[in-house]
């Protein structure tokens, strides 16, 4: 838990230094909250943390239930060069409950770190903020922590964010990618590819709502976990000031193989 303190410590600087942040006009960059993953990038010079508060999913299975909840799940995002990024992101807490035939099993772990990169190939900011906007996001997993909150082994894929404004009201995006995710026994690597789409509208200048539908293909060795999941999503983001969004989500299982529901809050600020 010593890597969960220092995380903490670390988190709680970082926040406090808002109140010397500068008030200059600026347009949030967040990827939070939703399925899909915004195609823009965070500017040379500034870092933007996006933070799940609070994340709970509920899978069940022939009377079986699983209860997985995760804390403070952060990825800090660092602006290094005109249209480029790194990413950091870390799971500091995790508990899943499995209960099964009367009895019940509790597991508390740390997750793994996930680092990348992110580059703006399209910018619609370019034409006017409206039409396409695109970019590519490579990243590997490493193996930080432990089953069953982290994977215990390294991964990697490629998102491919894409954006198309429409006017100041409605934006619709598509986010495919692809990864070699670990074997659910924890030896190997699969196929694991998904695509998340859906429109984005801007009910104010403070508020956002998005209505989104992912499709995930698994082909991982065991039959409980291969196969095609369909989950769709509603979230609500809402931004006090120009640098900071609260966010509030939900996610349904549409058929047999996607978990049954996750609920999810958390914050993002820009510094």
């Amino acid at each position: 838990m010593q890597l969960s303190r220092i995380f903490a410590v670390a988190m709680l600087t970082l926040w406090g230094s808002a109140a010397l942040a500068d008030d200059d006009k600026h347009d949030l960059c967040a990827e939070r909250p939703g399925l899909t993953t915004n195609e823009c990038v965070i500017e040379p010079g500034h870092v933007q943390l996006e933070t799940g508060l609070v994340d709970w999913t509920l899978e069940r299975d022939h009377g079986d239930r699983t209860d997985t909840i995760l804390y403070g799940d952060t990825i800090a995002r660092i602006g290094v060069a005109d249209k480029w990024e790194v990413r950091i992101g870390w799971t500091p807490y995790g508990t899943v409950r499995d209960s099964e035939d009367g009895s019940t099993d509790s597991m508390h772990r740390v997750g793994d770190v996930t680092i990348g990169l992110k580059r703006n190939l399209i910018d619609a900011k370019d034409s006017g903020n409206v039409g396409l906007s695109l970019a590519v996001i490579p990243f590997a997993t490493l193996p930080v922590g432990r089953m069953p909150v982290g994977d215990g082994t390294w991964s990697a894929g490629a998102e491919l964010p894409v954006g198309y404004r429409i006017d100041k009201l409605l934006k619709f995006e598509l986010t495919p990618e692809i990864e070699a995710s670990p074997d659910k026994d924890g030896h190997g690597r699969h196929l694991l590819a998904s695509l998340a789409f859906g429109p984005k509208f801007s009910l104010s200048e403070a508020v956002s709502l998005q209505t989104e539908i992912e499709l995930i293909r698994d082909d991982d060795p065991d039959p409980q976990q291969r196969g095609l999941q369909a989950i769709g999503g509603l979230s609500l983001g809402v931004q006090p000031d120009d640098k900071t969004q609260l966010d509030l989500g939900s996610n349904i299982g549409l058929d047999r193989k996607a978990p049954d529901v996750e609920v999810y809050a958390g914050v993002t600020r820009y510094f």
